[in-house]
């Protein structure tokens, strides 16, 4: 888990401050291009059971290099 600082559209301001304390988690996961909609699927699944829990999925392209 990272601990991420900002503001989303569905939930307060978490700015790790007094006054906006806090922070987000961002769970970072490289995944096979067949698993994204899985992934996509799950997520979906859980913002409908739990939905203060302002899920978020962003997907990208990945590659990796020898190094």
């Amino acid at each position: 888990m990272i601990g991420l600082i900002g503001e989303g559209e569905e939930s307060a301001p978490k700015l790790g401050t007094h006054y906006w304390p806090g922070k987000n988690n961002a769970l970072l996961l490289a995944v096979h291009d067949e698993k994204i909609n899985v992934l996509c699927e799950l997520v979906r699944k859980l913002k409908v059971e739990h939905p203060r829990a302002c899920l978020r999925v962003f997907t990208f392209p990945l590659e990796e290099e020898s190094v």
